[in-house]
């Protein structure tokens, strides 16, 4: 961790606690939209966050993509549901390296200034596979038009733009397969938001009935894109799940040196504190893995298949164990909906299972590995 970046988790943190603490994202879990708009234009317009890894002449900082991986730790530690990740990981970035000069020209500049949503439909079935894609692109004398439905699209209730794969007809796997810029609101578009365990992150299925779209980038060439983005999300996601972990460990710290049984504080039980050390350790090695795949997130190559993989693959796990063991320590009021512990176990299974379970995301280490 640089100078830098401790400086900007001070900054981030400080401002999340303040302003987005877990109190917030349990409130506002049950309001329509699922994120104080108020926050959401203080952390795009006063404090850059919308901006951070965007190219300059868009309206952005410059920086390397690490830098996202320090501010979605500390999301995580909030559970905040603000559209963060889906705007600056899954939309913005799509657009960024799979849209054209005009495309990027034309919506990155809004969302760097907080003035504009996004996010990533692509996901079908019961896997989050790339090329399992049933979409239809239909061309037409008035440009395309797609045809069928998403499942499981991150704040794809409420994004104003959504990029989606769809492949043209005829076609199967890599081949013909294409990203594309819908509007959220248009015409043919049908939007179901999905009951969720996790109730401070959204998620939709969106049907895609004749909806107009704008083709990004070039004709067919949208899975090698889309993998790069997606492999980039998983490092940005496994830092969210490091955070979460890092909370619950602090909770169950806390919450040891206090309560007392017996006459002393459970902390002083051995029991207690080897499972406060092993949640240490596997929070420390989530971290190792996250900062592994970090460095590689500017580069397209294996070396980041294998390592976002593998840092998503962990960090989901320690996340579900770091939170299950916090339930325990804490005891009965771990399992009340007044207490905390419970938000971050729901939001911990949830997250497991975005954006490919560990099991899948060991078969993408495996193939990249060629074994």
């Amino acid at each position: 961790m640089t100078a830098e970046g401790l400086e900007l988790r001070t900054l981030v943190g400080g401002f999340l606690a303040e302003n987005a603490p877990v109190s917030a994202a349990r409130h506002q879990a049950d309001v329509a939209g699922g994120h104080d708009v108020a926050v959401w234009d203080r952390l795009g317009k006063e404090l850059g966050l919308t901006a951070l890894h965007l190219p300059e002449e868009y309206g952005g900082l410059g920086l390397p993509y690490e830098t996202l991986t320090v501010v979605l730790e500390e999301m995580g530690r909030v559970l905040y549901g603000g559209p963060y990740f889906s705007t600056v990981c899954l939309g913005a970035d799509a657009l960024l390296l799979a849209g054209s000069p005009d495309d990027r020209a034309t919506f990155l500049p809004r969302i760097a200034a907080a003035e504009a949503t996004a996010t990533i439909a692509f996901a079908e079935g019961d896997r989050f596979d790339v090329s399992e894609v049933g979409t239809i692109a239909a061309a037409g004398p008035g440009g395309f038009r797609l045809t069928g439905s998403k499942t499981r699209v991150v704040d794809g209730g409420t994004a104003e733009l959504l990029i989606v794969s769809a492949r043209a007809v005829g076609t199967i796997g890599d081949d013909g397969l294409s990203l594309f810029l819908v509007d959220g609101d248009a015409d043919g578009v049908v939007r179901e938001p999905i009951p969720a365990f996790d109730q401070t992150r959204r998620l939709a299925r969106i049907a895609l009935h004749g909806a107009p779209a704008r083709l990004l980038g070039r004709e067919g060439g949208g899975a090698g894109a889309l993998r790069f983005v997606l492999r980039r999300a998983a490092v940005a996601l496994a830092a969210e799940q490091l955070g979460g972990a890092e909370a619950c460990l602090d909770l169950t710290v806390g919450h040891a040196r206090l309560r007392e049984q017996f006459g002393r504080p459970i902390g002083g039980f051995q029991a207690v504190k080897h499972r406060c050390a092993d949640m240490l350790v596997a929070v420390e090695t989530a971290r190792s893995a996250l900062y592994a795949a970090a460095t590689e997130a500017e580069s397209p190559g294996p070396e980041l298949a294998v390592r976002s993989s593998m840092a998503r693959a962990h960090c989901s796990e320690v996340f579900s164990q770091v939170a299950t063991d916090a339930l325990h320590v804490h005891g009965g009021i771990g399992f009340t909906w007044e207490h905390d512990t419970q938000l971050f176990l729901k939001r911990a299974k949830a997250s497991e299972v975005l954006l490919g379970s560990p099991r899948e995301h060991r078969e993408l280490v495996a193939l990249g590995l060629g074994l």
